[in-house]
């Protein structure tokens, strides 16, 4: 681990997932170890608009989902899982995991349609064989899982992003849906984004399981 970088800045960029769900963590460690070094975010709803932005010079390092025909650095992390989300009392509950096609009736907790979330929900459903009809739609990662919880309808955000209050209220989709989370750069790493992604390396990243669906 790479102790005692000088005073400076770290400039992230991350879509809004990840910043609720997995940089918390992470960005409190970096505190511990560097906290002569100024960390800045920039957040991003959708992950084409985090690619650009990293390409226009917005960061120094982003964290997502890898990115299409990128020529700078990337490093694989880990793998996050979509997970379903189910109101409290819901009798799919009773199910180990949930096929969509089986809530093809109900109306979902929904994302803003600019939000990447959205095209992810409106594309896996439409492998299922239906269109999801929102119930109510929010560019809030963290509010979808309490809508759900509270009995608004299903919702699918990343593992990571669901509060321990609701951990009881999630089942994985039947195929589960996985993706790959990588840290990438313009160009090659510096000393200060390699010590982040050491740190990054440390998180609790889940392995890809067997027989799930990548979505890319």
């Amino acid at each position: 681990m790479a102790l005692g970088l000088e005073a400076g800045q770290l400039e992230i960029a991350a879509v809004t997932s990840v910043t609720a769900g997995i940089l918390p963590s992470v960005l409190r460690r970096w505190q511990e170890l560097h906290p002569s070094v100024e960390v800045s975010l920039s957040e991003y709803s959708h992950r084409r608009l985090l690619d650009d932005g990293v390409r226009e010079g917005d960061a120094d390092v982003a964290v997502g989902s890898a990115p299409r025909g990128w020529d700078g650095a990337v490093e694989p992390l880990g793998w996050e899982e979509f997970v379903l989300v189910l109101p409290n009392g819901d009798p799919m509950l009773r199910e180990r995991s949930v096929d969509l096609a089986a809530l093809a009736e109900r109306r979902w907790v929904h994302f803003a349609p600019s939000h990447g979330l959205a095209e992810v929900l409106d594309r896996q459903c439409a492998t299922a064989g239906f269109t999801p009809r929102a119930a109510i739609r929010t560019s809030q990662v963290t509010a979808a899982p309490q809508f759900a919880a509270c009995g608004i309808g299903p919702t699918l955000v990343p593992h990571h992003v669901v509060p321990d209050s609701a951990a009881e209220l999630v089942r994985p989709a039947k195929p589960r849906l996985i993706r790959r989370v990588v840290a990438f750069t313009r160009r090659d790493w510096s000393p200060v984004t390699d010590a982040f992604v050491e740190i990054l390396r440390e998180y609790p990243w889940r392995r890809k399981p067997p027989r799930a669906t990548d979505l890319g």
